[in-house]
This record gives structure tokens, C-alpha cells and sequence, in this order.
């Protein structure tokens, strides 16, 4: 295959230009959706699983206030689910300081059992709000794992992207007020979840806690 320094020497000025252009645009119009399945240990019925602490989300964006907001959606999600004991650990809570396993990075199984002794729960849900952009338009990177502290296992993960700018994206906002809020928010409730970043992260927190 030819390279495009080699295409770009043998054609007349215009056209190159013409070409690294349209080669611009292209990369402009990719999404950034793409995003693993997500993943779950098949081999594992997480209904073993009867307390779940969810670590306050790490934050990797320039927004601190947007790491609290999704894990306190989280959190209302997962009661919402009514499928474990729930317990919440935030940055401001004592014991914060002595847990070690509050990242999504690697933990060896000594820390994870000291955390299951201390917290006194079965898994930890814990994860990073990896990517933020209120505008142009309203899009949210989560990464996040469920992790049996009993076995040091990971039995459950996503990781995406989720934009408002996507038309699968409106097509499930569409779909998600339907069935959760009826037709007395439609279609104004599905304008609020592209305009508000609050409704956005409940559309949000929602689908994944779906897939759990």
C-alpha cells in the first residue's frame, strides 16, 4: 500500500489540498462512543454477593463536582435495584484513610481481604469518571469494576463513553423515558437528559447498573 506522503507528492497542488482536507473532516466526524461490552464472569452468580460498598469515583477531569454527582447517582441507582446491602465510602468518611483499595488499579489480595475485614462487605464497586464535556455538547467517560474482596475476582465491568451527540445514545434516552418516566416527560424529559448533565447522569447510571 502506498503511504499518503507518496499520494500527496504525486498529485497537483489543489487536489492535495482537496486531500489532506477531507482527510481532516473524516477524523472530525468519529465519535467517540466505541466502548467495550460489558463484562461480566459468567462462571460466578452474583447474587452470591450480598453487600456491596461503592467507593466515591475517582476523578481524571478538570470538573471536581462531577466524580460526586455520578457516584451519588450510583448509588441511588443501586438502591433503586434493591439486589444488595449498600454502603457508601467517600473521601470525607474516616475511613477513607486507612482502606487502601480505592482506585481502579491493580490491588493485591492482602489489601482487598483487609478491606472485606474492615468494611465488613462482600465487593466494592469502585471506578474513575475518565473523560467530561458539558459543550458543546453533554459526553461522559465512566470506567468502572465490581470486585469480590472474598476472592479478589473482578466479576463485573464497564467501561464507556456516552455521548449526546450520538444517535444511539438519543435513540436510548428515548427509550429510557418511556419506560421510566412515561409520556407526562415526553418528549420534554428527553430534551432535559441532553441539556441537563443531572438527568444525563441518571439516563446514564441506569444503563449500567442494567447490566449487572
Amino acid at each position: 500500500m502506498k503511504s499518503v506522503s507518496y499520494i500527496k507528492n504525486k498529485m497537483p497542488q489543489n487536489a492535495s489540498i482537496i486531500f489532506i482536507l477531507s482527510l481532516i473532516i473524516m477524523c472530525g466526524c468519529i465519535r467517540h462512543e466505541a466502548s467495550a461490552p460489558p463484562y461480566r464472569d459468567v462462571s460466578r452468580n452474583l447474587f452470591t454477593i450480598k453487600s456491596v460498598c461503592l467507593v466515591e469515583l475517582q476523578n481524571k477531569t478538570i470538573y471536581p463536582q462531577i466524580s460526586l454527582d455520578v457516584t451519588d447517582s450510583l448509588y441511588q441507582s443501586l438502591q433503586k435495584k434493591q439486589r444488595f446491602n449498600l454502603s457508601l465510602l467517600k473521601q470525607t468518611d474516616a475511613a477513607w484513610e486507612t482502606i487502601e483499595v480505592k482506585t481502579d488499579s491493580f490491588c493485591t489480595l492482602e489489601q482487598l481481604l483487609a478491606a472485606h475485614k474492615q468494611l465488613g462487605t462482600d465487593a466494592l464497586l469502585m471506578g474513575t469518571v475518565t473523560s467530561y464535556s458539558p459543550y458543546p455538547r453533554i459526553a461522559i467517560g465512566l470506567k468502572l469494576k465490581l470486585v469480590d474482596l472474598r476472592t479478589g475476582q473482578v466479576v463485573w465491568a464497564v467501561e464507556q463513553i456516552w455521548d449526546t451527540a450520538d444517535k444511539s445514545t438519543q435513540e436510548r434516552i428515548e427509550k429510557y423515558f418511556d419506560k421510566q418516566l412515561r409520556s407526562d416527560f415526553s418528549p420534554i424529559g428527553e430534551q432535559l437528559a441532553t441539556l441537563s448533565p443531572l438527568n444525563f447522569i441518571k439516563f446514564i447510571t441506569y444503563e449500567v447498573m442494567e447490566t449487572m
